[in-house]
């Protein structure tokens, strides 16, 4: 191993492997830097929230590649092609991913009760959500977090605790009355 070409070789598998790793720290689902995202906004947001807006990071974050690629054919170069099929392949999964927010959260709500059985101890106390009684059961559940229980507290319009209802109630409720989402 004392030749040139070996550090030289070296060299370039490294710089290869460190433009990959940052590549996939980009805020862009599915990259690992979009899932991190993701569980950074689900630390702040309810979780349908937290899917609407890594699906717009994403979106945004692909165009901006998509330029990338594009930006040397405005100065008479030709196109990072590359860049350009990589941000389009990423730019088409996050649009696909953000039209389909609701089923992913219809998944969501149905691994509830289970996640909730097996993480009782480690779920802390329950979170309240307050609501008023003509508030629709979807917007309610739309306040769920990822990783808390919820109770809610059902109030009349005139401040009054009418009851307060788990969130498994709530969940069975709302599948009970609307059947399943493909009949909607």
């Amino acid at each position: 191993m004392g030749g040139g070409g070996d550090e030289q070789l070296l060299s370039y598998i490294i710089q290869g492997n460190l433009v990959i790793a940052l590549f996939n720290l980009l805020p862009i689902l599915p990259l690992d830097g979009g899932k991190v995202l993701q569980a950074v906004i689900s630390l702040l947001a309810p979780y349908h929230a937290t899917l609407l807006w890594a699906s717009r990071a994403g979106i945004l974050c692909s165009l901006i590649m998509i330029g990338y690629g594009l930006q040397p054919l405005f100065s008479g170069d030709g196109i990072r092609l590359n860049v350009l099929m990589i941000g389009l392949f990423l730019a088409y999964s996050n649009f696909e991913d953000y039209r389909n927010v609701h089923y992913r959260f219809l998944r969501f709500l149905v691994n509830r009760s289970e996640v909730y059985e097996r993480n009782l101890d480690g779920l802390g106390p329950a979170q309240p959500i307050v609501a008023d009684s003509s508030k629709p059961l979807d917007d309610i559940m739309r306040l769920f977090k990822r990783e808390k229980y919820h109770l809610i507290y059902v109030m009349s319009g005139r401040g009054s605790l009418l009851a307060v209802v788990p969130e498994q109630h709530v969940i069975s409720s709302y599948f009970a009355s609307t059947g399943p989402p493909w009949y909607a």
